[in-house]
């Protein structure tokens, strides 16, 4: 029946997706892959076991004639593979001889994966096609699928309940606006969805009740905390931050404002606001990402448009140094590149996320720039992290700008007031402190779960409504 519609989707919609292809490259990489499935198999040697993915094998060290466990982890794009990065490593740590496949959804995202998972066994997604999902899990037949935070299909599902492999969400969230969408098609998506999915490890209290209320079972829900809370504790190096800062010509008397993961039109607004700013405050710096790569081009033609001076991150090749720097070099620096944003909000001082002010997006995560120390701006439109966004405000590390006019008097308050700029970043970073933790729940809520595969002949038969109740 999904196969049927995802035909008729694909047909409908194939002009627009051949356009954007031929535009931006995307769904070409890795097609025949995405599409068909990758047939993974494990090869025992003499001496350890490998995984053979599409020609590429993995020799990571195993008990000889012993198969390893195997745990696929799926990530949607870069913000849920760093997420998995976190997770993963130290999954690794403390089961060295296990197992690990991860997959991304977008081309990004599995590009990302590749730089971080050097350990693991990387692959691309494949679409919900049965067939595809079919190889993939015949071939590797794993012990657990561990999916970050929301991204489940129908197929997918069925198929893994069918063989019994159990599903868990992992650093879960729902949103209000989505639980809305979700009890319109309540019995249908407990059917076809929510049942299939053996444990719910969700990052509140508010977000395991909504699933409650769409009918989940309880037992098939634990509330860990967000995992991003973890993985933004990791801080990069003074010396990797002293190359940023070089490389992008970042001086000490600069003050510097980062706008992240950003959508349309809050590039325009940044920049009109940027603008205004420079003309008082003339060491002002401005460091704009873009959230989709997609959106590059458009944004470099934005900046251009408004006549400002900028540099691309592409384009910064090599450096010179820090005294050779030009006091006339662009203040505003557009990075066109992935994966990076994490080590960047570490060269601020204040920070405005985004996806906030369009009433579209629901908000991108405020969890890295509060835990690099940073006071936060964000718009009124933040859903998908209504949790953290509220602890931020409420310990006085954030404030809501809903308009242009209250994001401009914001930056003139808090460039003006260094003490108060500190004390908010201050605040930031201690709340990210206090919420550490959800990682490690995660993993024992994993372990019990091996754990009982191990302990039961049949562990994959027993009932799900046996699930465990509390990670650790």
């Amino acid at each position: 029946m999904f196969n049927l519609f995802y035909f008729l989707a694909l047909f409908l919609c194939s002009p627009f997706l051949l356009y954007r292809a031929y535009r931006t490259g995307r769904y070409l990489p890795r097609w025949k892959e995405r599409f068909f499935g990758t047939r993974i198999q494990f090869t025992p040697s003499s001496a350890n076991t490998s995984l053979v993915v599409s020609g590429i094998t993995d020799n990571s060290n195993s008990c000889a004639g012993k198969r390893n466990r195997v745990l696929w982890f799926h990530g949607v794009s870069v913000g849920e593979i760093h997420l998995l990065t976190t997770l993963v490593t130290q999954f690794q740590q403390q089961s060295p001889n296990d197992r690990i496949v991860v997959s991304a959804s977008t081309v990004t995202g599995y590009n990302e994966a590749q730089k971080r998972f050097r350990n693991a066994t990387v692959i691309q997604a494949p679409f919900d096609w049965s067939w595809a999902i079919k190889k993939i899990l015949d071939s590797m037949q794993p012990n657990l699928i561990i999916l970050a935070e929301s991204e489940l299909w129908p197929n997918w599902l069925k198929i893994a309940e069918k063989q019994q492999i159990p599903v868990i969400v992992i650093n879960g969230r729902l949103s209000p606006r989505s639980f809305k969408r979700y009890r319109l098609a309540n019995r249908l998506l407990r059917l076809l969805i929510l049942n299939r999915v053996q444990q719910w490890v969700m990052q509140s209290e508010a977000e395991a009740d909504r699933l409650r209320q769409l009918g989940v079972s309880a037992d098939k829900i634990v509330v860990s905390g967000s995992i991003k809370y973890d993985g933004a504790m990791v801080e990069p190096s003074k010396d990797e931050l002293a190359n940023l800062q070089e490389l992008f010509g970042i001086q000490n008397h600069h003050l510097v404002w980062i706008a992240g993961s950003t959508h349309a039109p809050e590039e325009k607004i940044v920049v009109n606001i940027f603008r205004q700013l420079a003309v008082t405050y003339s060491n002002l710096y401005l460091i704009l990402v873009p959230r989709s790569a997609d959106r590059f081009q458009e944004v470099t033609e934005l900046l251009a448009e408004a006549r400002v001076p900028f540099q691309k991150r592409s384009e910064l090749k090599t450096s010179a140094k820090v005294n050779e720097i030009q006091t006339d070099k662009p203040r505003i620096l557009l990075v066109d590149t992935i994966g990076e944003l994490g080590k960047i909000w570490h060269l601020g001082h204040i920070a405005f996320t985004g996806g906030s002010l369009d009433g579209q997006r629901g908000g991108q995560s405020m969890i890295e720039p509060a835990a690099a120390g940073l006071p936060l701006l964000f718009g009124p439109h933040i859903w998908n992290f209504r949790d953290a966004a509220q602890r931020l405000i409420e310990c006085g590390g954030a404030k809501i700008i809903r308009t242009e006019e209250e994001f401009y008097n914001e930056m003139v308050f808090l460039i003006d007031h260094p003490e108060i700029r500190r004390n908010r970043g201050d605040n930031s970073r201690q709340l990210v402190v206090q919420q550490q933790g959800a990682t490690q729940r995660t993993l024992n809520v994993l372990d019990l779960w091996l754990q009982r595969q191990q302990e039961s002949r049949t562990p994959l038969q027993e009932n799900t409504s046996t699930a465990p109740r509390k990670a650790g």
